[in-house]
């Protein structure tokens, strides 16, 4: 079996780009444990950090998958409990030492999509970035040619 926590490639606008990604970050539990979690509508595999699963959670399997920079490895397999605004029971979830979240859930059945949960920008930080004349003028003029 391969799984995929990397985010396939999409073409998707700016717009559309950043309101999927104010809403798929946030906070729920793993066996009762805080963690952080990012709901990753791009993966095939729910990924755990390692440190969150208990020594009988683990069901004795390994199974291959592709990381973020094209490279496979195998890692073992665990029955672990998560409570979280997009699902709440028992997942089968691969276990990776030092995920960029603690858990990352992917598109399983059951699974809320954080758009119909009605998470908008709105739920955000505002971003006021701006461009000055002198950066504009700067960004106009040409590279200097490499030695």
């Amino acid at each position: 079996m391969v799984g995929s926590s990397a985010c396939v490639e999409r073409n998707r606008n700016s717009a559309n780009l950043n309101k999927l990604n104010a809403a798929i970050r946030s906070e729920g539990l793993v066996n009762g444990v805080r963690a952080s979690v990012l709901r990753d509508t791009g993966c095939n595999t729910v990924v755990v950090k390692q440190s969150l699963v208990r020594p009988e959670q683990y069901m004795g399997k390994t199974v291959s998958v592709r990381m973020m920079d094209n490279t496979a490895v195998q890692v073992p397999t665990a029955c672990v409990h998560i409570e979280t605004s997009y699902w709440t029971g028992a997942v089968t979830a691969c276990c990776v030492k030092q995920p960029l979240y603690d858990l990352i859930i992917v598109n399983i059945e059951g699974v809320e999509n954080p758009i119909a949960q009605g998470i908008t920008m709105a739920d955000s930080p505002t971003s006021m970035a701006v461009e000055t004349r002198s950066q504009a003028a700067e960004s106009k003029r040409p590279l200097p040619k490499l030695k």
